[in-house]
């Protein structure tokens, strides 16, 4: 529902790599 495609596609990107540096954290913190 954004009014430009490129801003959808750029907010899904930053979504997704905070999603994976998330995850890469609980990933670490289980290891320790």
């Amino acid at each position: 529902m954004c009014a430009k495609t490129t801003e959808c596609s750029f907010i899904k990107r930053i979504r997704t790599r905070i999603h994976a540096l998330f995850v890469a954290s609980l990933d670490m913190r289980s290891q320790v």
